[in-house]
């Protein structure tokens, strides 16, 4: 007789070990040895291939993706998920999961460098006496301003966010803003990133009445890449030397 451990199955215990089950019931309880063959050579797949693909860890940011996290935390896979809002809380989160994956030190390391070029930018453009006005769209439909970091990024590029008044509003929907709105502060630059949809500059400069907005009649509309600016990690701060060298230049054409 051969005795084997008994285990309970839970669908909680997530996809593999339910597969295995399956297979083990349904494909080796044909009564034949070549279904305990194959049930044998297709378990093996799965411990294998499928302990290959599934991650040990997975990271997700923002409370938008609750509904995508409650999935992976339901399939089994361990979930850590951060929610910044401002600068500081993307360098907190980078701390964090740095220490959650065992790599406190590179991420401290890396928190650091960041700190160092967001100082010397912050220098480098706090003698501007007059930062150009620069108005950030995340969304086109309804028109969305950026996110807390993102002003915060104009700022430190030397820009005037024309609606720095939202960016204590943690939930899009209370960034939505009236395009007339936009026309009457009069941004000298406008930046786009529609969260991974490419931008259509034309349609924004015909919109009513943006004719006359400063940043449409000196061709200043700038697309930039949502994973350079709308990403709450290291990777932001190639989106803060974009808007850095806009903001230069627009400064350069006034004069």
């Amino acid at each position: 007789m051969v005795t084997a451990p008994l285990v309970a199955v839970a669908p909680e215990m997530g996809g593999l070990i339910l597969i295995e089950c399956f297979i083990v019931t349904v494909v080796g309880g044909m009564g034949s040895f070549l279904g305990s063959l194959i049930g044998a050579l297709l378990v093996g797949f799965v411990q294998v291939f499928g302990n290959y693909y599934v991650p040990d860890l997975a990271l997700a940011f923002s409370d938008l993706q609750a509904d995508v996290v409650a999935e992976l935390i339901r399939a089994g896979i361990p979930v850590f998920c951060t929610n910044p809002r401002s600068v500081d809380e993307v360098m907190q989160s980078i701390l964090t999961v740095g220490g959650v994956i065992g790599a406190e030190p590179a991420a401290r390391a890396l928190v650091l460098d960041m700190h160092d070029e967001i100082n010397q930018l912050r220098e480098f453009s706090s003698v501007w006496p007059d930062r150009p006005r620069v108005y950030f769209e995340e969304w086109h439909d309804p028109l969305i301003t950026g996110i807390r970091w993102v002003s915060e990024l104009i700022e430190l590029a030397g820009g005037r966010d024309v609606f720095s008044d939202l960016r204590d509003r943690r939930g899009a929907r209370d960034r939505v803003v009236d395009p007339a709105e936009v026309a009457r502060r009069d941004p000298e630059i406008i930046l786009v990133s529609w969260c991974g949809k490419p931008a259509d500059v034309e349609v924004i400069r015909s919109r009513p009445g943006w004719d006359r907005v400063s940043a449409v009649q000196h061709g200043r509309v700038h697309e930039i890449d949502g994973a350079d600016v709308l990403s709450p990690g290291p990777s932001m701060l190639v989106g803060l030397r974009q808007i850095h060298e806009l903001v230069q230049q627009a400064l350069r054409e006034r004069d």
